[in-house]
């Protein structure tokens, strides 16, 4: 499912399954066709959002929370260091002490997450100077709209992020 955070691929593997739903389903080409060209729109322009928000990030090291964001990394030239945190469960002290060694080797302040981190994770953070940034990488059906309208929310989110 993290391939689709690489908008590029996203739109190969659309690509794909619209060649062989046309195979398949040959009375239907033209609603196919029309769908398959509406969606590698929508993806592109997810692309083109988040070339442009990798141009602004220049050197800048994000910090996944997370090793998930692989795909979004390397699509897009980002330079992250992933960690192993759940949004839900208080990080102990050892992975603290971890983070703040990256904060310091690194002068990040930008803290990518699958989803909103516990209240006490997110005060520690702030503390510390960490900015979040839910970018949650549609693993399943959202609870409203679709994979598009979480991705435009999470380049949303993640441009604010990098313009303050």
């Amino acid at each position: 499912f993290t391939t689709w955070l690489n908008f590029r691929f996203a739109a190969k593997q659309a690509a794909s399954i619209h060649k062989a739903l046309v195979n398949l389903l040959p009375d239907k080409v033209g609603g196919l066709d029309e769908n398959f060209k509406r969606l590698n729109e929508k993806l592109m322009t997810l692309n083109k959002k988040m070339e442009g928000i990798s141009s602004k990030i220049d050197n800048q090291v994000l910090i996944a929370s997370h090793p998930v964001y692989q795909y979004l990394e390397q699509g897009y030239g980002l330079k992250m260091i992933s960690k192993h945190w759940e949004p839900d469960e208080m990080p102990s002290e050892e992975m603290w002490d971890d983070l703040g060694k990256t904060i310091n080797d690194h002068q990040e302040s930008i803290m990518v997450w699958e989803d909103e981190p516990l209240n006490e994770i997110k005060l520690k953070l702030e503390g510390l100077n960490v900015l979040i940034v839910v970018f949650n990488p549609c693993a399943n059906k959202p609870v409203t709209g679709d994979f598009l309208d979480v991705m435009n929310k999470n380049i949303q989110q993640l441009a604010q992020a990098i313009n303050g």
